[in-house]
């Protein structure tokens, strides 16, 4: 399981944008406790004609938990995104 590419795929569902744009914005937080990672919604500020703080929390609404998604939340302008460590370890042991 790539997180990154499931949550691209998810991002791009809501937003428009292709999967490698957002592939390519996507990043590590800094901090742990800011999430395993983020999603800067700055780009989409112009097209959506709303804030990126505004953008974020709707799309963290959207993203409510699934099998590895643990929970997604709005931080300055970002979408953060905290895995369910433990359906990643089930899912590559079972690969």
């Amino acid at each position: 399981m790539n997180f990154k590419e499931y949550t691209a795929k998810k991002i791009s569902g809501e937003t428009g944008l292709l999967e490698e744009q957002i592939l390519t914005l996507t990043e590590t937080p800094p901090n742990p406790e800011m999430g395993d990672l983020a999603f800067p919604c700055f780009t989409l500020a112009k097209t959506m004609r709303k804030s990126p703080m505004i953008i974020a929390s709707e799309l963290a609404e959207k993203f409510g938990s699934d099998e590895f998604i643990e929970k997604a939340e709005a931080k300055g302008g970002y979408l953060n995104f905290f895995f369910n460590k433990g359906a990643f370890a089930k899912d590559t042991v079972s690969k």
